[in-house]
């Protein structure tokens, strides 16, 4: 016999998987407008990165909301997930843009170990920032709501 998942639970996946779509929605819109030359380079992987933090920071917010630990865990795969994206998909762009440029210096196509790097532990930017968030975020709501709960 199988397990159903409570609906609530099931309300926090669908809210999960919004902020993703979203998000990468936003992170695609960002890319072609760094490429078509409307963000400068320098400030390409910063505006992918804002990207990805606010998103992080919403999904950490949500989850105080979430119903049981499914919602939470939902939350906070969701929120790792995006600012890991951001972080991979705003260096990717940066050297795009960056090799694009007339004339680009050599250490433009020098992108291999920045990108395994990003792949490999670029979740951890997106862990730290949910837990700082989600803290925050736990604290404030434990100061409005006058005391411990």
């Amino acid at each position: 016999m199988a397990t159903r998942l409570p609906a609530v639970s099931l309300r926090s996946v669908g809210t999960a998987a919004i902020c993703v779509l979203v998000t990468c929605a936003l992170l695609s819109a960002a890319r072609q407008a760094s490429l078509y030359g409307l963000i400068e380079q320098p400030n390409v992987a910063l505006v992918h990165f804002m990207l990805g933090a606010v998103a992080c920071i919403g999904c950490a917010i949500l989850s105080l909301r979430a119903a049981g630990w499914w919602g939470r865990v939902t939350m906070a795969a969701a929120g790792v997930l995006v600012m890991w994206f951001a972080v991979f998909l705003g260096t990717v762009t940066h050297f795009d843009v960056w090799q694009a440029v007339p004339n680009p210096p050599s250490e433009a196509y020098a992108d291999g170990a920045q990108l395994i790097a990003c792949v490999v532990v670029g979740w951890i930017p997106g862990v730290l920032l949910y837990g700082c968030a989600l803290a925050a975020a736990w604290g404030g709501r434990r100061v409005l709501m006058g005391g411990p709960r």
